[in-house]
C-alpha cells in the first residue's frame, strides 16, 4: 500500500492511539493452547480471536494474527480492536486492498466512538 505524506498524517494518530491501546487492552498471558482450546468451544466468539491475534503479533507470527484478526473483525464488525488488527496485519502482509479498507472501517468507527463522525457502512 502506498502511504502519502498526507495518508501518514491522517493515520498517524489513529496508529499511535491503537499501540497505545494494544498495550493498555493486552490480554492476560494465556498460552495459545488455551486460547485454541477455548475457540474450538465457542467459535463465534470474536474476543477469542483477537487474543489469538494479539498473541500472534506478539510472537512475530504475522499471517497467524492476520487469520485470527480476519475472522474477529467478520464476526464483530464494529470491533474496534479487530479491525485495528486485521488493518495492520493485512498492511504488513502487502494485502493493501484490503489493508485500505479495514484502515478506513478503522478511522470510521475511532470518528463514531468520538463522536465526529458519521456510521461507517
Amino acid at each position: 500500500m502506498r502511504l502519502t505524506i498526507s495518508r501518514i498524517a491522517l493515520l498517524l494518530p489513529l496508529l499511535l492511539a491503537g499501540c497505545e491501546s494494544i498495550v493498555r487492552d493486552a490480554p492476560p498471558p494465556e498460552t495459545l493452547a488455551e486460547l485454541d482450546r477455548a475457540l474450538q468451544r465457542d467459535p463465534d466468539d470474536p474476543e477469542l480471536s483477537i487474543r489469538i491475534g494479539e498473541l500472534e503479533l506478539e510472537r512475530g507470527h504475522t499471517a497467524d494474527a492476520y487469520v485470527a484478526f480476519r475472522r474477529a473483525a467478520g464476526l464483530a464488525p464494529d470491533d474496534v480492536r479487530a479491525v485495528r488488527g486485521l488493518a495492520l496485519a493485512a498492511d504488513a502482509l502487502g494485502f493493501d486492498d484490503e489493508a485500505r479498507a479495514a484502515y478506513a472501517r478503522w478511522e470510521a468507527l475511532e470518528a463514531r466512538a468520538s463522536g465526529s463522525g458519521s456510521d461507517p457502512d
